[in-house]
């Protein structure tokens, strides 16, 4: 059994993402080109999560000792049913099974949804994250502008 579990976003989120969303440490790691401001996040937190509709669903990792990070689903394809992956995890739960534990339990969403493949990218600079899909049997490939591609056969 994990000690993690994936669920929604609810309002009551809303301080969690905003500190990721705006920390400095964060952006090495991050594609967003714009950082969202907190009415921004709000209405994202207020809007419809639907991934079938919108190809993009972010989800909480969640604890019995609070939100461990968030864990994304972005242009996911319902004729290819197949979608990209990013986790993010809080600082307080980095080397603690949080990020494995998420990885298995959306590939286990999705394998019940009837998708057949997850994909990802990582920065070649950034081995945790190399470790981490890896880890998760995710398979990798050389990919352009020094990001690794990592797929997940379901």
């Amino acid at each position: 059994m994990s000690n993690y579990w994936l669920r929604l976003l609810e309002e009551d989120d809303l301080e969690f993402l905003l500190k990721t969303e705006t920390d400095p440490q964060n952006l090495e790691f991050t594609t967003l080109e714009e950082r969202p401001d907190k009415a921004m996040l709000k209405e994202f937190l207020l809007s419809d999560h639907d991934l079938e509709k919108y190809g993009q669903l972010r989800q909480a990792i969640d604890s019995k000792n609070g939100i461990a990070g968030f864990i994304d689903l972005y242009d996911a394809d319902p004729k290819f049913l197949s979608a990209g992956v990013g986790i993010f995890i809080a600082e307080d739960f980095r080397k603690k099974g949080a990020a494995l534990s998420a990885l298995k339990l959306l590939a286990e969403q999705m394998k019940a949804k009837g998708y057949k493949s997850l994909y990802a990218e990582a920065k070649e600079n950034n081995p945790i994250s190399l470790s981490l899909f890896n880890k998760a049997g995710y398979s990798s490939t050389a990919g352009e502008n020094r990001m690794i591609k990592f797929l997940l056969a379901l």
